[in-house]
Order: structure tokens, then sequence, then C-alpha cells
């Protein structure tokens, strides 16, 4: 019995611990983002902080091939394109959590501040080849009014590779083939401020914060798909 409340206790603290007051976005899609269709030349420090972007171009994301979901058009065939965005943090101790929203077709590599930190779609170990086609196909989803791949960390899951002033995100997105017909990048990231001022933008309205549990007397599991049917096989993230 003692031990059954000692573990109730520690979920409880564990819950309450950094709880959210209201949520902000950071990044939207739309802001202008420097970008560039790599090749065989393109440095592979581009993720860096200290990269020099100056030669790149600009414009604002999303990036594809100009359909309904796509501000800033690239050539039809692009295997990949990169793309950065720096912004602008003095203090991380009022954030909470972290959410990065992603919708894209066909594959992703997320990256902080030169430290990867997620990827979907795309398989091979290290940082994919430049012309690495996506594993699959995969559809960009807000367009057609769904929800877009969310991914949700803590701040001290992240806190040794975010940085006190500026900092850079940077997405390289994949097609399945150069015959495909389409390509698009979108890329969100949110913060759970924990208290009620205001620093950055206000969140998409679309935008779902994740589920916060203030209180519970037993551990509990949450699984959101966002939509996505789960079936038997194949089996999906």
């Amino acid at each position: 019995m003692k031990f059954g409340w000692l573990i109730s206790s520690l979920l409880l603290s564990m819950m309450m611990y950094g709880q959210v007051d209201h949520w902000e976005s950071i990044v939207h899609d739309t802001m202008p983002w420097h970008y560039m269709i790599p090749d065989n030349t393109t440095s592979a420090d581009w993720t860096s902080p200290t990269f020099d972007e100056s030669a790149w171009m600009s414009g604002k994301g999303g990036f594809g091939f100009g359909d309904n979901d796509d501000s800033t058009q690239v050539p039809p065939g692009t295997i990949s394109v990169y793309h950065r965005l720096q912004f602008n943090v003095d203090n991380w101790n009022f954030i909470g959590k972290v959410v990065f929203n992603i919708d894209y077709d066909d594959a992703y590599v997320l990256y902080l501040n030169g430290f990867e930190i997620a990827r979907n779609n795309i398989t091979s170990s290290g940082p994919p080849a430049w012309d690495a086609p996506a594993d699959g196909q995969h559809e960009a989803v807000i367009y057609q009014g769904g929800y877009p791949e969310q991914l949700v960390f803590e701040i001290a899951e992240i806190s040794s590779y975010l940085l006190v002033g500026q900092n850079v995100l940077s997405v390289e997105t994949h097609n399945v083939s150069v015959n495909s017909g389409d390509l698009t990048s979108r890329v969100f990231m949110q913060v759970g401020i924990l208290n009620n001022n205001n620093y950055f933008l206000p969140t998409p309205n679309w935008f779902i914060p994740p589920m916060e549990f203030t209180q519970s007397n037993l551990p509990i599991v949450v699984i959101n798909t966002y939509g996505v049917e789960i079936p038997d096989e194949p089996k999906i993230d």
C-alpha cells in the first residue's frame, strides 16, 4: 500500500511539474526561410548555427511544386530541398515544452542547432545523401483539413540542443522520386509558456496542444494518431 501511494505521488508530481499556462508560436511555415536545392557540392555543415547561408535563396514556406500548400515554388523533378530559419530566444526558463508540427511530402529530417531531433519516412543511418529518395509516399495533410505530424518534447529533453540568443531550425525534405508530381515542406515550432506573459506569436488556428494531466491515481498512457488509422499491418509510427 505504501509503495503504491509513493508511485501515485511521484506520478502526480511529475505531471504537475512545469505545467504549461498557454501556447505560442516561434516558427510559422510562412516566415522567410533561407533555402536551396542541394547537389553534390553542398556543404555537409549546412545545419550548423555558424553556417553562412547568405548565398542561399530566401522565400516563404511551405516549399513545393506550386500547388495550394506551397508559398515558394521549387523546380519539378526536385528530389530534395534544404531550408533554414534563424530565431531568437533570450531565456528558455519560462518554456516548459516544445512542439514541432511538420506537414510533408514525402520525407523529412529535422535539425535544431545542427543536431538531428527527428526524421520520418527516410531510414538511412546518418544524414541522408542529398539525392536520397524517401522510403515511400507520404501525403501532406493541412491543405485537405488534416492535422500535421506533431513532435512533443519536454524542455529537459532538448535543453542540450538549445542556445541562449540565436538558434537555427534546419529541415531537409526528400521526394519519393524525381518523377513525383508533388513535394511539400511546411514546418512549425510551438512552445508551452509556463507563465501568463506573451513573448512570441499566436499559434495556428488548427494547433492542438498536447494533452496534460494535472492529477491521477494511476499511470496513464495516451496514444493519439491525429486521425491516422492503426492497422494490424503494416506498422505505423
